[in-house]
Parts: structure tokens; sequence; C-alpha cells
């Protein structure tokens, strides 16, 4: 038996059951239809995301934004 893969399964296994965490994104701007389409922008455009993420308790919140260009497969990743 490993130890060391032994408790990185018990540590999962503790936070899967945890009661689960609300978490609400609303507000997101901007959104085209609601969210249901990507907005496009022209390359070097710049654009500023706005979002109210909310959630229960007292836990500390960050949220993270998405992006990518429509030819690119990689998303890159930016801190809201």
């Amino acid at each position: 038996m490993r130890t060391s893969e032994s408790t990185a399964d018990s540590n999962v296994d503790a936070r899967i059951s945890e009661k689960p965490r609300r978490v609400v994104i609303e507000g997101v701007e901007p959104e085209v239809d609601c969210g249901r389409f990507a907005i496009k922008r022209i390359a070097g455009d710049k654009v500023v995301v706005e979002a109210d993420v909310f959630t229960d308790g007292h836990d500390e919140l960050a949220a993270v934004l998405l992006y990518r260009c429509e030819d690119d497969p990689d998303w890159t990743e930016a801190p809201m």
C-alpha cells in the first residue's frame, strides 16, 4: 500500500463528502443573447469583462476568465 496515494485518495474523498457550496455567477458583461453566443471582437480591441460572483458563507472566493481566439484550441486564463 502506497501511503502518498492513499492519503491523497482520502483527501479527495473528504472534499467530495463535504456539503456542496453554491456559487452564483450573474450580471456577466458583455454577453450576447444571455450567453448563448460568444462575443466577438477585432484582434487588438480591449474588452472589459464584469460579473457578479458570490456564494453563501464566509469562504474566500475568486473567479477567472477563460478566453481564446476563434482558431486557437487552447484557452487562456486571467484572474478577475
